[in-house]
């Protein structure tokens, strides 16, 4: 009598230790996914200059009349040129006068791989503290105190504008180029045998972010 009720306790017990062992037993596999990102490269460079005044005709739409003399002139005093050499592009004007007006052009061409939009527009007199400008609106410049803004005052020695007036937002898609202009005037207040810098800076972004 006593070993059956022995027995009567052992088989619930074994019973419920296998059940455990089928629990502990389960096999697993897991799989794995890898993500592989390559970026791209946000890049734009000058890549061609001409102006209006460099004794050549680069481009008959552009600068048709660039026969040496001076645009709007009768006579040859003054010149202007430029160049680039992929970030930088520069215009150099030679033995300028009041009322001296020169337009230069510049290619700016996406060497990137992804689609840029052009974001802002600025200038400089030191290259160093810049000033933000609305494409097609002329600005007067005071080398001399610093002065940059959209009213002519005494004492303004240079005004610039550039183009196109759609220049902000413009995309330029990866091998694709655009023309901007710079139109430079010499002011009545400008020094004789004054040298004068200015620099324009042109900042893109990519296409998604402007």
């Amino acid at each position: 009598m006593r070993s059956k009720g022995l027995m009567g306790v052992l088989i619930p017990l074994i019973l419920v230790l296998s059940m455990l062992g089928v629990a502990y037993s389960a096999w697993r596999e897991s799989v794995t996914i890898t993500a592989s990102v390559s970026t791209g490269e946000v890049d734009v460079a000058f890549t061609g200059a001409f102006t209006n005044d460099d004794g050549v005709v680069d481009d008959s739409t552009k600068d048709p009349d660039d026969d040496g003399t001076d645009p709007g002139k009768d006579k040859d005093v003054a010149s202007s040129s430029a160049s680039c050499d992929g970030k930088t592009g520069s215009v150099t004007i030679s033995n300028a006068y009041p009322c001296y007006e020169t337009t230069a052009w510049f290619e700016l061409t996406n060497t990137g791989t992804i689609p840029v939009k052009v974001e802002k527009v600025e200038i400089s007199l030191d290259g160093t503290t810049w000033t933000e400008i609305s494409p097609c609106t002329i600005y007067y410049i005071d080398i001399e105190t610093g002065n940059i803004d959209d009213t002519l005052d005494p004492g303004d020695d240079l005004s610039i504008h550039v183009t196109p007036s759609d220049l902000l937002g413009t995309q330029i898609d990866d091998g694709d180029s655009l023309q901007l202009d710079l139109t430079i005037h010499v002011e009545q207040d400008a020094s004789e045998n004054g040298s004068y810098t200015v620099y324009i800076r042109i900042t893109v972004v990519q296409w998604n972010e402007y």
